[in-house]
């Protein structure tokens, strides 16, 4: 598939409604730009945001990557998700087992 330059997330999250709309349970780990941001809540999406310190995620980033540059937290995609309402915040410091019991917990309480 060739995405459209001029707007390659419109594309790209066009192209994840298409081939997700039967699916009753998905989970999108990766969302940084309005146009995929818009889409998905349009759609219905619950939106989860995950609060993180950045020394904890430069950590993290080191320990899977061995490295990390931190130029990162000047891409563009990394500028966009702080305007973005959730229908549900966590604290993502915490371990990956506390984050997911207190993703299930808040989603069962809606």
């Amino acid at each position: 598939m060739i995405a459209n330059n001029t707007n390659p997330g419109d594309f790209w999250v066009k192209e994840l409604v298409a081939r997700t709309q039967s699916k009753s349970l998905l989970v999108i780990d990766d969302l940084r730009f309005p146009v995929e941001y818009d889409m998905l809540k349009e759609q219905g999406y619950t939106i989860v945001k995950l609060l993180c310190d950045r020394d904890v995620c430069e950590q993290r980033l080191i320990k899977r990557d061995g490295s990390f540059d931190p130029k990162m937290w000047d891409h563009e995609s990394e500028k966009h998700f702080v305007g973005f309402s959730a229908d549900v915040v966590l604290d993502a410091t915490k371990n990956k087992h506390s984050i997911l019991s207190d993703l299930l917990f808040s989603l069962e309480a809606k």
